[in-house]
């Protein structure tokens, strides 16, 4: 029954009526190119905000302790130092 209702509902239009059914969306080349540009300036508006909200010498020593192991975590740590036992094995 939906199904009819939805036929003859969408057969009452006819493309002259010029009723907008869905928005319209950019081209489909520029819609991954918008979508990174919106990412880009949530990150840089967030950015903003916390180096706006820095006061005091310890928020920025903290906000670098966070920034280092964000980046840690993102190269998936460093490995365990170990010795290196360095041998030379000839001369030039």
């Amino acid at each position: 029954m939906n199904a009819w209702l939805f036929l003859a509902f969408g057969l009452t239009f006819s493309p002259a009526d010029d009723v907008p059914i869905m928005p319209r969306s950019p081209a489909p080349e520029r819609q991954l190119r918008d979508h990174l540009h919106g990412e880009v300036h949530k990150a840089m508006d967030a950015r903003r905000a916390a180096i706006a909200a820095l006061k005091t010498p310890e928020d920025v020593a903290r906000r670098q302790k966070d920034l280092r192991q964000k980046f840690l975590n993102a190269l998936g740590g460093v490995p365990e130092r170990t010795p290196l036992n360095g041998k030379t094995v000839g001369k030039a």
